[in-house]
């Protein structure tokens, strides 16, 4: 973590201040928080957790997969699940048009 970070017209921000926010903000979302920035300029970083490895977009999804077919058989998972448009994030292209169905999408791994 560094010493202090210059951002909005230089305000200087803490080494605590920031590590309190980061905290703040997993206990708000039940979550951990990865963050690794550099000021290209003077060369300053913040981290958080920097040391900790995430999965990032969908590489996780092979071995998520392998684990739910791990502890689920086929025959259990062959059901249709149904949602609303809340529970749709921002870009469902394919989820967005069966609202009203519901989709089993185990029969493609068949």
């Amino acid at each position: 973590m560094c010493r202090k970070w210059r951002h909005d017209g230089g305000m200087e921000v803490e080494e605590e201040t920031m590590e309190q926010g980061f905290s703040q903000l997993e206990d708000r979302y039940h979550a951990i928080l990865g963050v690794y920035a550099l000021h290209t300029e003077t060369g300053e970083t913040i981290a958080s957790n920097e040391e900790d490895r995430f999965a990032y977009a969908s590489t996780h999804k092979a071995l998520s997969v392998g684990v739910l077919l791990q502890q689920h058989s086929l025959e259990e998972l062959d059901k249709r699940v149904h949602y609303n448009e809340k529970d749709l994030v921002t870009y469902s292209p394919i989820t967005e048009q069966h609202v009203e169905t519901g989709r089993n999408d185990v029969k493609r791994v068949k």
